[in-house]
Formats: structure tokens, C-alpha cells, sequence
């Protein structure tokens, strides 16, 4: 996944916790899968990326924890509104901590260098095999 950023973004350090949401496919086992490289997650873990958040080509962050800035859904296509329209099973709550960097993004998206998830606050209903 590749965060588009608009002209003059530039990444900041969180003043405060940040609640943000992670979209993710669940499979039939229970486990939980990152919608672009299938990367797994668990509930109540904190992610910190190897590395450091850097803007690439002028307009994108290519590598970082990605989320999306809010959750209100489109039911009729189980797909986030106002966003890229990605297809997901799972909405799970998540922290950027204080003191992580992170940047925002066009289409309501947000990377950090760490997120914690929390718990699941919308669920489609799909499983993945």
C-alpha cells in the first residue's frame, strides 16, 4: 500500500495518541491479514515498522503502518466512504502512541512508524479460506 500525500505534507511527530483504524481481512481461522500484502495482526499488539518514515518521489510514503482516519462505511458495499474503496472484512481501532511520527494522506488515510491495534469496531461478516 502506497500513501499518496498532498503537496507540502510533511511527517510529523504525534503531540498526543491518535485513534485511527486499520482495515483488514479475517480469515476463516480467525487470523487477521493486512488487505494489500496479507501481513498478519494480532488484537492488542503494537506495531513498530523497521526503519524510518521518509517520503519518496515528492508525494508518497511506500513504506510505514497504514490506516485510514475514519470508519464510517458504506453498507450497501461494505467499503469505507470517502476513501479508495478497499474491500475488507474487519475494522479494528487503533492508537498511534504519542511520540510516534506519522503523516496524513489523501482519501483519508494515515501512515505511522507504530500503531497498536485494539479491537474489532465493524465487521462484515466475510471470511477469507
Amino acid at each position: 500500500m502506497c500513501l499518496t500525500i498532498k503537496k507540502g505534507e510533511e511527517i510529523k511527530k504525534a503531540e498526543e495518541d491518535i485513534t485511527c483504524y486499520k482495515l483488514l481481512y479475517e480469515t476463516q481461522s480467525g487470523c487477521y491479514l493486512s488487505i494489500c500484502r496479507e501481513y498478519p495482526y494480532k488484537l492488542g499488539q503494537t506495531y513498530k515498522m523497521v526503519g524510518e518514515l521518509s517520503v519518496r518521489y515528492e508525494d508518497g510514503i511506500y513504506e510505514g503502518i497504514h490506516g485510514v482516519t475514519v470508519k464510517t462505511v458504506d453498507h450497501d458495499t461494505n467499503r469505507i466512504s470517502g476513501g479508495r474503496g478497499w474491500v475488507f472484512h474487519v475494522i479494528v481501532l487503533c492508537i498511534i502512541p504519542k511520540g510516534s511520527m506519522y503523516c496524513l494522506g489523501t482519501d483519508n488515510e494515515i501512515v505511522a512508524d507504530t500503531m497498536t491495534l485494539k479491537e474489532v469496531v465493524y465487521d462484515t461478516g466475510q471470511r477469507r479460506l
